[in-house]
């Protein structure tokens, strides 16, 4: 919620939304929900969990 609302208000504030803007949306989201996955695989170091990367 915090980056969609954060998002929102950059937005408006730039009074214009195009395809770029969409983009943007989607990769900073598709990137906090990568994070924690990557982070987890990260950690464990001694094995390899395919699960982690998908």
């Amino acid at each position: 919620m915090v980056l969609l609302i954060s998002f929102l208000v950059g937005a408006a504030a730039a009074q214009i939304w195009i395809l770029a803007t969409t983009l943007a949306l989607v990769c900073a989201f598709c990137g906090f929900q990568g994070e924690h996955p990557l982070v987890t695989q990260i950690k464990q170091r001694s094995s390899l969990k395919p699960c982690f990367l998908f």
